[in-house]
């Protein structure tokens, strides 16, 4: 059975910025339909494998359930999200070079 994901609001607006960066800055359509691309292809597997990300080592507590990550390899994102057995909630995407912990706040 697939999963549901819900993506945070904070989620949209990064995923958002990523992808205005790719149309607007370098003008680069193509690259953003890509990224768009990759990211349903791993959303797909979340969806049936939600526990396959990596859980995210932190002296910090976010969430009331850990959380884990994903990459998108050929663009260096990582989405961050949560899985309390039933939901997987999209947390956040940011670029490998990005502190998650001062995003995640």
């Amino acid at each position: 059975m697939p999963y549901k994901i819900t993506p945070s609001s904070r989620f949209r607006n990064s995923f958002a910025n990523i992808l205005k960066y790719y149309v607007d800055i370098l003008e680069n359509p193509r690259i953003a339909k890509r990224v768009l691309n990759e990211l349903e292809k791993e959303l797909d597997v979340l969806r049936k494998y939600p526990e396959s990300g990596a859980i995210v080592e932190s002296p910090r507590n976010f969430t009331e359930f850990p959380i884990r990550k994903t990459r998108l390899h050929h663009y260096k994102y990582k989405v961050f999200y949560s899985f309390d057995g039933e939901d997987i909630t999209l947390l956040d995407i940011l670029h490998d070079l990005q502190d998650f912990e001062r995003h995640l706040k």
